[in-house]
């Protein structure tokens, strides 16, 4: 005679093989339709980009040809996708740097050549120039001509805040994989 439990039992040592394959197979043609799903997306030249400097730099400190580190500050969408998302890294180059000279001139500092690296390695180039000059003051040059004194007064540093921001645009169309 034939108990029920030999009945349940039987069917799942031979179909429980059977159905974690199946199980499996079902698996691999999700993960391969999701693979498939992920489109390319073309940003297009001229998108804006928000970018924060995320570390104070002055023109005393900073040297011509020191890369920088930047963020996004606000995500780029495209058909409702987030393309570029806030916080992506980015980078930027400093071009020119000159400390506060006397006179009353005040220091400079331009950065430029920015990109930004997305979580796949991708760098996109991005177009802009962020200029920045310290104060100068003038009435060191007044001062000079009553008193030779005047001409060692100096002008303020340039200074980039952490977490000023900056707009940068896209240099040419890109495709983000």
């Amino acid at each position: 005679m034939i108990c029920m439990k030999q009945i349940v039992i039987f069917p799942l040592i031979f179909l429980g093989p059977f159905l974690f394959w199946c199980y499996s197979i079902a698996d691999y043609a999700c993960a391969s339709e999701e693979l498939t799903n992920t489109r390319e997306l073309k940003l297009d030249f001229g998108t804006p980009i928000l970018l924060r400097f995320i570390s104070k730099i002055t023109s005393e400190q900073a040297k011509a040809g020191q890369m920088i580190d930047l963020e996004v500050e606000a995500p780029v969408y495209k058909d409702g996708v987030v393309v570029i998302a806030e916080g992506t890294p980015a980078k930027g180059n400093i071009i020119a740097c000159n400390t506060k000279g006397y006179a009353g001139e005040g220091g400079n500092l331009v950065v430029a050549n920015f990109y930004v690296v997305l979580e796949n390695s991708q760098m996109i180039r991005l177009d802009g120039i962020y200029r920045l000059e310290g104060k100068d003051k003038p009435e060191s040059v007044a001062i000079g001509q009553c008193c030779l004194f005047g001409y060692l007064i100096k002008g303020e540093e340039a200074l980039i805040k952490e977490g000023q921001t900056f707009r940068a645009v896209l240099a040419r169309d890109v495709i983000i994989k």
